[in-house]
């Protein structure tokens, strides 16, 4: 479907973990689940890894920068992406442990998650040849690979060529100039700080304080749908489908790599965000992180 695309993704990498207890009780030293012998039972690409894996499920042609580093959890997100078809430009960091996203799960629900967070920037992995790729996707989690420094290098080195974001607000000014920001509600109700979100506000506060971005801006809004501000101010509501949600792990992910792909066929926004929220209807009825395949996107369009 996508195969004649090239994309470089730059982020945040981390691995999901699944553990299932055989049952669970209350601690009886402090009122917390007590987990009866939990056993892994999935590990899979997470973060900027199932944006990866998403574009790769849609037969596009990816490489990965960011950093994770010489212990289980980096060669496994090494070789899962490797095995799918992704290239590496970046090798594993000595004495830097590999982000992970640790969910505990008990009679089919998720207990608690346990992060294991570590600061790294990948400054010095983001000097790419921007000849090689048709866009660049930046996801950042927040968790310091995307640093101003960084951000800058990859605004100033895709020169022409689009970047489509998925950031956090703290970051947000740093992205001017980019083709697509893309961000859920709680992203957005944060930026509002006072707890109150609308469309109109979320404009007013992306054009203030300098915040001139010049860019598309595509809001997640789970089952409601998608709103969409394009780069000239307009606003679409793109309406929300109704369906069972089994795990909205890694959606946000989905989203991104479907509005990159179908922006870049038709350089239709609207038609692209049509699409993506389609996408992430489907994902989320599907346990952990998962991916969108063509088969279920040729489905879409024949609606």
């Amino acid at each position: 479907m996508y195969t004649d695309f090239r994309i470089a993704v730059i982020g945040d990498f981390l691995v999901d973990e699944w553990w299932r207890a055989e049952s669970m009780k209350i601690c009886p030293e402090a009122p917390v689940p007590d987990l009866i012998n939990p056993v892994l039972v999935m590990r899979s690409a997470g973060g900027a890894g199932n944006v990866v894996r998403n574009l790769l499920s849609l037969g596009a042609q990816v490489d990965c920068y960011g950093i994770f580093g010489r212990d289980d959890a980096g060669y496994a997100l090494w070789n899962e992406l490797q095995s799918e078809g992704a290239n590496w430009r970046v090798d594993p960091v000595d004495g830097f442990e590999t982000h992970r996203k640790i969910r505990y799960v008990s009679d089919g629900q998720m207990v608690f998650r346990v992060s294991r967070d570590r600061c790294r920037a990948v400054s010095e992995v983001v000097r790419v040849n921007i000849d090689d790729y048709d866009a660049f996707i930046v996801s950042d989690y927040n968790k310091g690979a995307m640093t101003p420094e960084t951000i800058n290098t990859v605004m100033r080195g895709a020169q022409e060529k689009p970047v489509f974001v998925d950031p956090k607000f703290d970051n947000l000014e740093y992205y001017a100039g980019a083709k697509l920001i893309k961000f859920n509600k709680a992203e957005a109700l944060a930026a509002m700080k006072n707890g109150e979100y609308s469309i109109a506000a979320l404009q007013r506060k992306l054009t203030t304080e300098n915040r001139q971005l010049r860019t598309n801006i595509v809001v997640t809004l789970g089952h409601v749908g998608m709103e969409v501000i394009d780069a000239e101010g307009e606003i679409y509501d793109i309406p929300g489908r109704e369906v069972g949600v089994a795990d909205v792990t890694g959606a946000g992910d989905t989203a991104i790599a479907v509005l990159t792909l179908e922006f870049l066929r038709t350089k239709n926004l609207v038609e692209s965000a049509f699409l993506a929220n389609y996408a992430c209807s489907l994902v989320v009825q599907k346990r952990m992180t998962a991916v969108v395949t063509p088969e279920e996107l040729e489905a879409a369009r024949d609606e």
